[in-house]
Parts: C-alpha cells; sequence; structure tokens
C-alpha cells in the first residue's frame, strides 16, 4: 500500500475550517452537523437534513473533489453521506463498518461514553464494553489500516481538566492478540486535540477536535521491515469561533 495524505478533521459542529490545498482524503471523526436541540432526535434529524441540503455547494467547494470518508459523532443525529453522494461528492460512511477507499481499510467506531442520555452514540459502561468487544474481534480477524473513533481512547488527548475517553477502547488497544492499525483518528474532547504514537507501538494517533491535521501516511511496510509512524505529521487550522468544549463534548 502507498504513501496517502488524509486532511483529519473532527467536531466542526457546521463549520467548514479550511483545508490545507494538499490532495488527499478529508476525514471527519465525527460531530460533523449543527445542533438545534439538547439531543431531541424528530427536531435533529429535520434540522440537520435541512441545514445539509441547504449547504451541500458550501460542502462541495469545501472538499474541492477530494473524497470524503466519515464516521458519526454523538451530535450527529443523521448520516451525511448520502445526501453527499447524490450531489456528486464520493463519500464513504465508515461508522460500524469497514470501506476500501484508496488502498486502505477504514473502520468508523461513533460511540462515547455516557454524558447525559441526550445525545446519540453515547452508551453506559455495559454497553459500551459490549460494542468495543464486537470491534476487538473484528480487529483479531482482518487488519484495518485506519480505525476512526469519535471519542479517544481513555487516557490519550482525551481531557485537560479531566478525562473523558474510552475505558474499554484504551484495554483493547493494549491487547496483544489484535492487529492494531496504522493509525488512529479520533476527536470528541475539543479542549484536548493534538498529535501523539500508541506507546510502545508505531501506531500514530490523531486527536483533531475541532482543528484540521494534515497527515501522510507512509507505505505500508514489508513483513521483514520494521514499521515507522506517519513520516510527516503537521498541525493546520484553528478552532472554529464559538466551540465550547463543554456542551455535550
Amino acid at each position: 500500500k502507498g504513501a496517502m495524505r488524509l486532511l483529519h478533521v473532527s467536531d466542526t459542529h457546521g463549520t467548514f475550517p479550511d483545508l490545507p490545498a494538499q490532495d488527499g482524503l478529508v476525514v471527519h471523526t465525527g460531530d460533523l452537523l449543527p445542533n438545534k436541540t439538547r439531543g431531541v432526535l424528530a427536531v435533529e434529524r429535520h434540522y440537520q437534513t435541512s441545514w445539509l441540503r441547504r449547504k451541500l455547494s458550501r460542502f462541495k467547494r469545501w472538499l474541492a473533489g477530494r473524497p470524503f470518508v466519515y464516521v458519526a459523532g454523538n451530535h450527529d443525529f443523521i448520516a451525511p453521506t448520502e445526501m453527499l453522494a447524490a450531489s456528486g461528492v464520493v463519500a464513504f460512511d465508515a461508522t460500524h463498518r469497514c470501506v476500501e477507499v484508496g488502498g486502505l481499510v477504514f473502520y468508523g467506531f461513533p460511540c462515547v461514553p455516557f454524558i447525559s442520555g441526550e445525545w446519540s452514540h453515547e452508551l453506559d459502561g455495559a454497553g459500551l464494553a459490549e460494542r468495543t468487544r464486537e470491534l476487538a474481534a473484528l480487529l483479531v480477524e482482518r487488519p484495518v489500516d485506519v480505525l476512526l473513533l469519535h471519542a479517544p481512547p481513555a487516557g490519550i488527548l482525551d481531557g485537560l481538566g479531566g478525562h473523558f475517553g474510552s475505558e474499554p477502547m484504551a484495554t483493547l488497544l493494549a491487547r496483544p492478540d489484535i492487529r492494531l492499525p496504522r493509525a488512529i483518528l479520533c476527536g470528541h474532547v475539543h479542549e484536548a486535540a493534538g498529535l501523539t504514537v500508541l506507546q510502545g507501538t508505531s501506531t500514530l494517533v490523531s486527536q483533531a477536535a475541532t482543528t484540521v491535521h494534515s497527515l501522510m501516511l507512509p507505505p505500508c511496510p514489508s513483513p521483514s521491515a520494521p514499521s515507522s509512524p506517519a513520516s510527516e505529521v503537521s498541525s493546520l487550522g484553528s478552532r472554529p469561533p464559538g466551540s465550547d468544549p463543554s456542551s455535550g463534548r
């Protein structure tokens, strides 16, 4: 598998942050859409569908012809990729499924630790553990190049004053039988965006909540060659005006 540029964005909440003039894939790890209420399902679905319909032309200009890969976040109450694809965007929804784009296999996991019961994809401890076990079974069986999470694993770019990541996900990534992805992309915790490498591995972790990271994923190493993290990583853009890290994360 050859090198691939990923323009990683997350938690844009209805904004269109500036993207670098680079080829590659635009990868969004959730909270793409704006909200009108605190999770009133019927209101949110209508509001987000209407918003996306009005913004299709703006969305296409923002992507500038680049493919779009997406996993849902807790503020997203509709799946936008069908409408985007109907408008001519090359769009892939990786939510709870594997998609192959540009020779890379992506899998998207939208689930987040319980917040208040108002938001999409939030689960209590038992529910989150069960969904994470399902993901673990998949990662044992087949390789995934890029794992898309909305919430980061616990203890990894998941908070400054507190921690809001997923404990089951952190446990999963420490299992010796798991085929670790080459990169983990996530968001959710607005104040903790950053870049790191999963401890003791070569797996890149990009947490791009309210910002943009430009990542060059190097060619997949041969089995005999030592692997290395992304050879080129840069942080671009800025937090959208009015972003509020305390509002349902």
